[in-house]
């Protein structure tokens, strides 16, 4: 694969799972398991077990299904007595140690 479309490739990994984390969190904030989500979940889990079978000849298809598992986790309600689960903080530190000049 060229260098760009490995790059698009990142990005749009990286952006399904902020997306995937915005959607837990949403579900989170409404504090309640909804119909919905156990549908999402459901379909999530499926394309997992789709995936895994054809995972022992190929390592993208294995990878793909951790990709599906992963979605799937992040949809899990949180299990009586354990809190939720949170999320990382956005960094609030500038990237140099210089201070800004305006």
């Amino acid at each position: 694969m060229s260098d760009a479309g490995a790059r698009v490739i990142r990005h749009l990994a990286r952006a399904s799972a902020e997306l995937a984390a915005a959607f837990a969190a949403a579900l989170q904030a409404f504090g309640e398991e909804s119909r919905a989500a156990s549908l999402v979940r459901a379909a999530l889990r499926d394309e997992e077990r789709r995936w895994r079978a054809r995972s022992p000849g190929d390592a993208a298809a294995a990878r793909v299904a951790e990709l599906f598992a992963a979605l799937a986790d992040l949809l899990e309600p949180p299990r009586r007595g354990e809190a939720p689960a949170k999320f990382d903080s956005a960094r609030v530190q500038w990237d140099t140690p210089a201070r800004w000049r305006s």
